[in-house]
């Protein structure tokens, strides 16, 4: 019976230390927009979510982003990725599943957390 709670406790170490970059730095990342005027209304994705300027938090993943002000042209904004860090995390502790995880969900980059568009007038 004493093997039996070790083996238990050991499995749940091991799932509880997995994904390292999505425990370190969650599925979403706070970004700020502004543009230049501000007031523009941001769409990600075809969805609106705000006016510029706005701080919001949106999965680590690729986002279509328009920008749109009475008077100006449409702008568009794609994310750049970056390799985060704490994925690395998963060679010492999360292994193969945590990594996996982290793939999964998307916690293995960083995108851009200042967006800043300067808008042309029409």
């Amino acid at each position: 019976m004493k093997k039996v709670k070790i083996i238990l406790f050991t499995i749940l170490v091991s799932v509880m230390l997995n994904s390292c970059a999505t425990i370190m730095s969650g599925q979403r990342q706070m970004v700020a927009f502004s543009t230049e005027p501000s007031g523009a209304e941001i769409n990600i994705d075809g969805r609106t979510i705000g006016t510029t300027p706005m701080n919001t938090k949106i999965k680590r993943t690729a986002h279509a982003v328009k920008f749109q002000k009475e008077g100006y042209r449409d702008s568009d904004y794609f994310f750049n990725k970056k390799f985060n860090g704490w994925y690395l995390g998963n060679i010492l502790l999360g292994g193969l599943p945590g990594m996996i995880v982290d793939l999964i969900v998307g916690s293995y980059v960083n995108i851009d957390d200042n967006v800043y568009q300067k808008m042309e007038k029409k």
